[in-house]
């Protein structure tokens, strides 16, 4: 019998568990509200009929103040329910005569700026089952912190341009105009989204701008077995934020609601959700790929030009015939080795066609001057799949090497604009083209150079023994006049067999202070690379950097420490172990399983090789996953073993 009591009361408690949201944090911890709750900053939040509450967090208080009724409470720190979660005991204090009110509360991190707040009902009992999620309504106001202009912007979830439906107030705004309201959204990254409603009678009232420019401040998802949402806090700087929620495939989007009052409404028969507020979206997507277009069907009508010529450029012949419509040099094109928004990228290069992946795609419409450095200018037309109006942009590149190419891309410039030979000089302007040059390198075949590394940086006498930031330790070699002047050897000296890299200079290039950087290659795994090798005598050291970050205005910001590096060397006098002698030497053919044939003969300093072309060897393969049977079987015999002891312990 009491065997039979005991289960009874053993399940009673595991029933209970989850109600009884016991505090896992211990209880001599003081109760502090969590750290991304700024102190000493003001966070607001939207609530019912057009009220506010501002609020100031001070480590275990909240101090709060209804804005219309001029109401000030306090909220204290009782109990930290679970730190990892958000949740917290609180104490609810309205001033002297008023009784102390308890709930819980649970902090919901959308980002640094923006914070979502599940509460329960205050109560005159101190009992924390208020204290599970089930228990707890989550508030459609997010908490934002001011002053705006200081949250940093988040990428907006969502990409694409539409065309807009938008209903609000149950009212179809603007429904008999062929001019329809549009959207766009991170067309390129760090855009925001732009509400253009393009003409008056589409604004919503006259507290909105004809076209509103709004970043992203937070966004998070919501999928239930009803919902699947995707919510976005929307920022201008002079009003409250605005929340929009997305319905459906991000990729694919057909409808929306904003919400002006701030609100995320979660669900529309909330009775919280009640607002006058909501303005529905539907979207529509059309692609536009050509410099010549109209942006409406109407324009195919025989009275649109005489009303809507500024939106139907073909239809009214607006374009102008393209006669001088534009082809990249044959030297361009090809698939170019780059990097890219941090990573490694291909930029492939056709006769009238350029795509780099995560740039997008582009087509040549018009030729530039040349520069007074002699780099070459193309004006591009950027399209997109995604529904966003094309703009054009400026290709701005120079020939370094015969592999090498340095290239950037323009601020973008708002499609259309014509006459033809305006766009290509709106588009080319200087102020639009000061950003510092990347690096492309063409992958067909291999073209090495004399390596032109500083005189004075102490090769003449062998090599030279580096460590880079990890405490790794390294040698190098080269010799300009004896051997070969189109590389230098670096080995790994940390293990007892070391580890021989060849590298093959594709490009070099000197800076004013006297140091270089360098392009190579490896044939080992044919990787690219870029050094520099800077500094003088006890201040000298080599630095790798990306591709994208290989310039001089990125070396010159080296003193300043202000450049991303992918590693760095300094030179030390004393290693861990010995340079392979062989790096001191011209190799010879066997000796060395490391060793490449020459890309030339040994070049008299400081001329350009007349290279041997060397075939691009085979990517070398993937290797695949392999399954170690025998502990796969092992593992699940275990795992069946302790299925079958807690089976035999629940039976007795």
């Amino acid at each position: 019998m009491k065997t039979f009591l005991d289960r009874c009361l053993l399940v009673i408690v595991l029933l209970c568990l989850p109600f009884l949201r016991v505090s896992t944090q211990p209880r001599n911890q003081p109760c502090m509200f969590p750290d991304f709750l700024e102190r000493d900053k003001l966070w607001r939040r939207e609530t019912e009929f057009r009220n506010s509450e501002n609020m100031y967090f001070n480590g275990d208080r909240i101090n709060i103040r209804e804005t219309r009724e001029g109401i000030q409470y306090e909220r204290r720190c009782g109990e930290i329910i679970n730190r990892e979660e958000g949740i917290y005991f609180v104490h609810e204090h309205r001033g002297i005569g008023s009784n102390v009110m308890y709930l819980c509360m649970q902090f919901l991190k959308r980002s640094d700026s923006v914070v979502q707040v599940r509460e329960s009902q205050p109560s005159l009992l101190k009992s924390m089952i208020g204290c599970s999620v089930q228990n707890m309504v989550l508030k459609n106001s997010p908490i934002i912190k001011y002053p705006l202009v200081d949250n940093p912007s988040v990428s907006c979830p969502f990409s694409g341009g539409y065309n807009l439906k938008i209903v609000y107030k149950k009212a179809q705004v603007c429904g008999s105009s062929v001019i329809q309201p549009r959207l766009e959204s991170e067309c390129e990254d760090g855009d925001g989204v732009t509400l253009d409603f393009r003409i008056n009678e589409c604004k919503l009232d006259d507290d909105h701008r004809l076209k509103e420019k709004l970043r992203c401040l937070a966004s998070w998802t919501d999928k239930s077995a009803e919902n699947n949402y995707t919510f976005v806090v929307l920022a201008d700087n002079e009003r409250f934020p605005v929340c929009m929620r997305l319905k459906g495939n991000l990729s694919d989007l057909k409808q929306a609601n904003i919400f002006r009052d701030g609100k995320c409404v979660l669900n529309d028969r909330d009775s919280f959700s009640n607002t006058v507020e909501n303005v529905e979206l539907e979207f529509e997507k059309t692609v536009f790929s050509n410099l010549c277009e109209n942006e409406f069907g109407y324009c195919t009508q025989e009275l649109a030009c005489s009303k809507y010529k500024k939106y139907c450029h073909k239809s009214c012949r607006q374009c102008h015939t393209e006669t001088n419509v534009c082809s990249f040099p044959e030297f361009l094109k090809g698939a170019w080795h780059t990097d890219f928004k941090g990573a490694s990228s291909v930029m492939n290069i056709s006769t009238y066609n350029l795509h780099l992946p995560g740039e997008g795609n582009f087509k040549c419409v018009g030729k530039a001057n040349s520069t007074e450095d002699n780099a070459y200018r193309l004006t591009l037309l950027h399209v997109f799949e995604n529904g966003c109006f094309p703009r054009t942009t400026c290709f701005e590149y120079k020939k370094t090497s015969k592999m090498t190419l340095h290239y950037k891309f323009g601020r973008r410039v708002k499609w259309p604009v014509f006459p033809l030979d305006k766009m290509i000089v709106d588009t080319c302007q200087e102020e639009l083209l000061k950003k510092p040059f990347s690096v492309a390198i063409n992958e067909a075949q291999i073209y090495t150079t004399n390596c032109r590394l500083p005189g004075d940086f102490g090769f003449k006498s062998g090599h030279l023994y580096l460590r880079n930031s990890k405490a790794q330790d390294y040698c190098i070699a080269y010799n300009e006049y004896i051997g070969r002047s189109d590389k230098f050897n670096m080995v790994n000296i940390n293990t007892t067999k070391p580890i021989n890299r060849e590298h093959l200079c594709l490009s070099t290039e000197k800076l004013e202070d006297g140091g270089v950087f360098v392009i190579t290659t490896s044939l080992f795994d044919r990787s690219y690379k870029c050094w520099g090798f800077i500094g003088k005598e006890q201040s000298r050291r080599i630095v790798q950097l990306s591709l994208e970050d290989c310039n001089e205005q990125t070396f010159k910001s080296l003193y300043n420490s202000n450049a991303s590096l992918l590693d760095s060397f300094v030179v030390i006098k004393e290693q861990k172990n010995v340079c392979p002698f062989y790096i001191d030497v011209a190799p010879v053919v066997g000796n060395n399983h490391m060793h490449t044939q020459p890309v030339s003969n040994t070049p008299s300093p400081p001329g350009e090789t007349t290279p041997f072309v060397y075939k691009t060897p085979k990517a070398s393969g993937a290797k695949s996953a392999s399954i170690d049977e025998s502990g796969s079987c092992t593992n699940s015999a275990k795992f069946s073993l302790f299925l079958s002891s807690l089976f035999f312990i629940l039976i007795i």
